[in-house]
């Protein structure tokens, strides 16, 4: 984590929607209602870098991971981004003749020193996928620091050199990523683990958050006691204003009113 960042203690209600018995939603939603559902996540719901403050902090991290405590779901949903990082890095650096050399070098170095020349590839393999993680530690780092970082990087992009790498192991410390000015933000990662993560699990999810922000200011407000769906089917009788006059009900056959009838439904 950036310095100065900590980690919120929260933990959630014990009694939440998800947690009642509920029949699945079979309604299927098209992918674009999927982003616009995810809008809404960020629009309304918090993160581990939002500047307002709620005793349950991490919502969206919640959504995605579904534990009890706060910090079980930003360490999850972070290992998750880190996952992701650490692939899209390993393929860049296959990807790239120049920081390829420089592994197998190393790697050289290294096997020709204890005489394990043969395992030459091996080591190679080796350094690269550590050189990916080193740089999705970097890639984290930036994210929660509030920087951007490309889903896809170019040379340009690439933060960690194979000093550096050797550094961060030897000190035991990440150094100082910086702030990108291009690609994805935190947020927008975790967006885009919500688009795989099944609806069921997302709508239960979903509730629970909703409830927990309504008790704020309802604290006996529960979504297992409100009425999902009601219609309305009204009738009432009026009575003419100008038909009333003596003069014109001669015309309309002495009638006194009319009917009127109203059918209204409301679902939430």
């Amino acid at each position: 984590l950036p310095e100065g960042m900590e980690v919120s203690k929260a933990s959630l209600p014990a009694r939440l929607p998800s947690s009642l018995p509920m029949e699945d939603s079979k309604q299927t939603r098209s992918f674009v209602d999927q982003i616009l559902i995810n809008q809404y996540c960020g629009e309304f719901f918090l993160h581990a870098l939002s500047q307002e403050k709620r005793e349950v902090q991490y919502e969206i991290e919640y959504l995605l991971q579904g534990h009890s405590t706060d910090k079980r779901n930003l360490e999850e949903t972070i290992g998750e981004i880190f996952l992701i990082r650490q692939g899209l890095n390993l393929i860049h650096i296959l990807s790239d003749t120049g920081k390829r050399e420089e592994a197998k070098a190393l790697a050289a170095v290294i096997t020709g020193a204890v005489g394990l020349a043969p395992l030459l590839e091996v080591m190679a393999c080796f350094i690269m996928v550590v050189w990916a993680m080193g740089e999705a530690v970097m890639d984290i780092r930036s994210l929660l620091s509030g920087g951007k970082v490309p889903l896809w990087k170019n040379t340009e992009d690439w933060k960690l050199g194979l000093e550096g790498l050797l550094s961060m192991g030897k000190e035991k410390r990440c150094p100082d990523s910086g702030q990108e000015g291009k690609g994805f933000s935190y947020e927008t990662y975790l967006k885009l683990l919500l688009l795989v993560l099944p609806s069921a699990q997302k709508q239960k999810r979903k509730l629970d958050v909703i409830q927990m922000n309504l008790q704020r200011k309802e604290p006996e407000f529960s979504l297992d006691s409100c009425a999902y769906q009601v219609d309305i089917h009204g009738k009432a009788c009026g009575r003419h204003v100008f038909f009333a006059l003596p003069l014109v009900e001669n015309f309309v056959n002495g009638e006194q009113g009319y009917l009127l009838e109203a059918l209204s439904q409301k679902a939430y």
